[in-house]
């Protein structure tokens, strides 16, 4: 199963995700780690050579611009599942209805 992992800070969610799948406790693959802005996270992906991307969203930003471009960030990956480890924005309408049934 093909995971997209969305974070925005250090990546102890990351880490317990890494640690089950090592453990064959997850049968999974991260494919990509994807943040909204520089986390500490990005660096334990790189560090196992998983793709990373930042989609910052700065204040002022339009948000619906910001969701368009997360969206084709994370289809690019083609995930199975997306997966929220401590990401801390709220995804909009046309993401959610996207990967309805596909988010944890």
């Amino acid at each position: 199963m093909r995971l997209v992992v969305l974070v925005s800070g250090r990546g102890s969610n990351l880490a317990a995700l890494w640690k089950a799948i090592d453990e064959g406790r997850c049968s999974a693959e991260v494919v990509a780690v994807v943040a909204d802005r520089d986390a500490p996270a990005l660096e334990q992906a790189s560090s196992r050579g998983v793709a990373t991307a930042i989609v910052p969203l700065r204040r002022g930003d339009d948000r619906e611009a910001w969701n368009v471009a997360l969206k084709e960030c994370v289809e690019a990956h083609r995930p199975d599942l997306v997966v929220l480890a401590g990401f801390m924005r709220v995804l909009g309408g046309a993401f959610v209805q996207r990967y309805r049934s596909r988010i944890v």
